[in-house]
């Protein structure tokens, strides 16, 4: 370059990161010795600088991708997470077996991606899975995300409840476009057993394509650690057959449980956000329980714990009598950040502020149960018009009344607050919900098929629930509303709607009547 300011924009092997360097070659303060260098050495010391740069800034950062279902591809999150270790993960000490779990599957993960030259001699195929189960908000993402900041790979998330274009023939060609030494989390992997039209998967995709992908001919082969995720691990067992063809070895290596939170975590999480953390943090990077940190905030952890347990007294847990916090994750984040705990830790004893927020995630729950009801009930009824005759019609019908029973058990959970007919008198519209389905199995345990017939009067606008009237047969380039596909049947009466449906909507819709 010439005697002047020069700005350069650097493009990094085929990564969307820009350098920006200003150069300066009047005596300013110089980035590189300039002296003696032709303008050719001098971008190509500008060009390795960026490299050198753009690797340090790699070894900050997990690279995500997600399948955009619009796309059809896998789209990079921006911005890039940060790259996670083990001192950014709280593990649970005090449930010893748990927490060994753990930290051997994060062993056996950087063995495994150590390992490819001994895979490649003895001819075994380079691959091993995971299965990471527990309640929703617990850290199971999180803890992928540990795994891959520790080896340093990028992570690929496949959500099967979100995902409901994926087919047995596209499935494969996905994973492929995975490079080697990725980790590929595949999120709610209990939707394969449960009712395809609850979990909202594709009639396409079925188990047995799954188990292809995962070890089966068109399993991936070039050093690809898959970790499957789900948050009902006792509805998965439910299917005997399909847990047993999952987990067996050489498909899933290693499960681990993720619970709620414990008393240790609970005491470490509000050291960690609200103490100094440094020189107490323990080997495994969470903080010790040392000298270093205020006395103050301690004793306020433990009062935190202590008025935690007198609003929770009774908790029921797999570990037998330890107690855990019913909350979340997400839900101890935001009461902890309550501004009134902010400007004084003896806040967070306080009992009235911590029942009026445990009102607020009660209410909240109770809404996504009154949904999950709602759904529930147009299942069973769209099950109860199903035939018998065939077995996978049977097999539907079954996996109906199981999600509806796994969904009754939410009502007794502490933080929903319904276990007690009493109670469950408070909340009128849930407990016609739970009646509704309740008849409902009885009624498709009997064996009982409704064959009503369901008018066109009956299905109404779901905008305006006006009359719909047949779509004109000379209009052309409408798209039905529901769903945008182009063959539009029916249309709203009503002035000003003109909803557009098509033959599929409609048959939902009737369905759900």
């Amino acid at each position: 370059p010439g005697s002047a300011n020069h700005r350069f924009h650097v493009w990094v092997t085929q990564t969307e990161y820009y350098l920006e360097v200003i150069l300066n070659t009047y005596g300013g303060s110089y980035l590189w010795p300039w002296g003696g260098l032709s303008a050719g050495d001098r971008m190509r010391l500008l060009l390795a600088h960026a490299r050198e740069e753009h690797c340090k800034m790699r070894r900050l950062e997990t690279e995500t991708f997600r399948l955009c279902q619009i796309q059809k591809e896998w789209v990079k999150d921006f911005p890039v997470p940060h790259r996670l270790h083990q001192k950014n993960f709280i593990f649970p000490d005090d449930a010893e077996a748990e927490a060994k779990e753990m930290r051997f599957m994060i062993r056996d993960a950087v063995e495994f991606f150590n390992s490819r030259q001994w895979y490649r001699e003895r001819g075994i195929p380079y691959r091993r899975g995971y299965l990471l189960h527990g309640p929703q908000s617990t850290g199971k993402t999180f803890f992928t995300r540990l795994i891959a900041g520790v080896i340093g790979v990028p992570i690929f998330v496949l959500d099967i409840s979100i995902s409901g274009f994926m087919t047995n023939e596209n499935l494969p060609a996905f994973l492929q476009r995975v490079p080697p030494k990725s980790i590929v989390l595949l999120k709610n992997i209990d939707r394969f057993v449960a009712n395809r039209s609850m979990a909202n998967v594709n009639k396409d995709l079925t188990f047995s394509g799954l188990l292809n992908v995962i070890d089966g001919a068109l399993a991936h082969n070039k050093g690809v650690l898959m970790i499957l995720t789900t948050t009902r691990y006792k509805r998965l067992k439910q299917d005997k057959k399909s847990v047993d063809a999952l987990l067996r070895p050489g498909r899933v290596s290693r499960s681990a449980y993720f619970g709620k939170p414990t008393c240790l975590q609970l005491q470490r999480y509000f050291v960690r956000m609200f103490g100094s953390r440094g020189k107490s943090e323990s080997e495994e990077g969470t903080p010790g329980i040392g000298s270093e940190e205020p006395h103050h905030v301690h004793n306020a952890a433990n009062h935190f714990i202590q008025a935690m347990k007198r609003c929770f007294p009774q908790v029921e847990c797999i570990e037998g009598s330890r107690w855990r916090c019913p909350l979340n994750w997400t839900e101890i984040k935001g009461l902890l950040m309550n501004p009134k705990i902010q400007h004084n830790l003896r806040a967070s004893s306080d009992d009235k502020l911590i029942q009026g927020f445990i009102s607020n995630v009660r209410v909240t729950k109770r809404l996504k149960l009154r949904k999950l009801l709602s759904d529930q009930i147009k299942v069973l009824k769209r099950e109860l018009r199903r035939p018998v005759d065939d077995q996978e019609d049977r097999l539907e019908r079954e996996r109906a009344v199981k999600d509806a029973l796994v969904t009754l058990q939410l009502l007794p959970r502490p933080e929903v607050g319904l276990k007690t007919a009493a109670e469950l008198d408070k909340a009128p519209v849930i407990r016609k919900s739970v009646e509704g389905i309740k008849l409902l199995i009885k009624r498709i345990e009997a064996g009982e098929v409704d064959t009503r017939h369901v008018s066109s009067n009956q299905v109404k606008c779901p905008t305006c629930k006006g009359k719909l009237v047949a779509f004109p047969a000379d209009m052309y380039g409408h798209y039905c509303d529901g769903c945008s596909s182009g063959d539009c049947a029916w249309r709203c009466q009503s002035s000003g709607c003109n909803f557009d449906m098509c033959a599929n909507c409609y048959a939902k819709l009737a369905e759900d009547i």
